[in-house]
């Protein structure tokens, strides 16, 4: 992607550029300058990381053809599992709108296995997020400072590598939840003294398996499987993914400066079917589905009944149904050999957690 090449490898390249994709120089340096994720300056012996925010469209934005035109982006170049077209797309206009929301869901990518599209869907996040920063194998440290300096869309991918062995950085990523205790403190400087930092940004991780349960609890997953054979979808080049958002970005933030302040105040209604928690997660999204009007309040509802519910269904965690269990196997005794306790509870187990005489 050219956004991604180096200074020294765009500049050898942008002529070629530019003529395939039919666009002048200028017009291609413009927009590498919005798209690029991370923008170094000198500094000395150093780099300086800025982001540029995309100019806004000069025109008021339809929001339905909008929002219509980058689900086709993510329906162009994936398969994926049902709802997550949905998702994905009203979790792009969230980054522009991040301000309006009160949660923040984290769009957890998860497969049993490598090649089941993580990593392109990412791709495709990343060419129509607001301030997108792919990361890999990052530290807590670098984690906080940088959305405390940039409030970026974090993109992580392999996060299995290196997320469930780092306590501190599933802290920094769980406490970025709610933006009203979207932070932690740290000590700084030779003197140590504490300051708060924020950890409130929207964020995407990709991983093979499952999330801790914590941030689990704080995520849409998607769960993404290898494409069948007859299942048939555009191969996703640079190029033309550049080709095909080159204005979205300017509309998705036009368009979120035109609604912000219809957000701030929204109260969608949530499926009784989600728990609170999963509540939390869908309610900015589905705010701008509301707003969005259409099709789309249905569609939202109906994806996120379809993504969450099922995690909804028992929450209770495996250590407090034990518990509950052990109560009742107790509740006419005082003392039982261990071995009758275990019989007991895998006959519990075995039908659902209702005892049987």
């Amino acid at each position: 992607m050219l956004a991604s090449l180096s200074p020294i490898a765009y500049d050898q390249r942008r002529v070629e550029a530019s003529a395939q994709l039919g666009i002048r120089v200028s017009t291609l340096d413009s927009e590498m300058g919005s798209r690029r994720p991370i923008k170094e300056q000198s500094a000395g012996n150093s780099s300086v990381m800025t982001f540029a925010d995309p100019e806004l469209y000069p025109e008021a934005v339809d929001g339905l053809v909008l929002m219509e035109t980058v689900v086709g982006i993510f329906r162009r170049f994936l398969i994926l599992p049902p709802g997550a077209d949905v998702a994905l797309t009203l979790f792009v206009f969230h980054t522009y709108l991040l301000d309006a929301a009160e949660a923040s869901p984290i769009i957890a990518l998860t497969s049993p296995e490598k090649r089941c599209g993580k990593t392109v869907v990412l791709e495709v996040l990343q060419s129509l997020t607001r301030r997108p920063l792919p990361a890999a194998n990052i530290t807590a440290a670098a984690l906080f400072r940088t959305i405390e300096a940039f409030r970026p869309t974090l993109l992580i991918d392999e996060a299995d590598s290196f997320l469930p062995d780092n306590e501190e950085l599933r802290g920094v990523l769980n406490s970025g939840h709610r933006r009203g205790t979207a932070s932690i403190i740290r000590t700084t400087g030779d003197n140590y003294e504490p300051k708060a930092f924020s950890t409130w940004c929207a964020k995407a991780i990709a991983l093979i398996g499952k999330l801790p349960g914590t941030l689990e609890d704080r995520s849409i997953e998607i769960a993404m499987v290898r494409k069948a054979r007859d299942e048939k979808v555009e191969r996703l080049r640079h190029r033309v993914l550049i080709q095909a958002t080159t204005d979205i970005r300017r509309k998705l933030a036009r368009w979120a400066d035109d609604n912000k302040e219809l957000l701030i105040a929204a109260d969608p209604e949530i499926p009784t079917e989600l728990n609170d928690r999963a509540g939390d997660c869908w309610r900015p999204l589905l705010a701008i589905a509301d707003a969005i009007g259409g099709d789309w309040p249905n569609l939202s509802r109906a994806a996120a009944i379809t993504l969450s519910a099922a995690n909804s269904v028992d929450d209770t965690s495996i250590g407090t149904q034990l518990l509950a269990d052990l109560a009742s196997i107790f509740s006419e005794t005082e003392k039982l050999w261990s071995d009758v306790i275990v019989q007991q509870l895998a006959h519990t187990w075995a039908w659902g957690h209702v005892r049987y005489p």
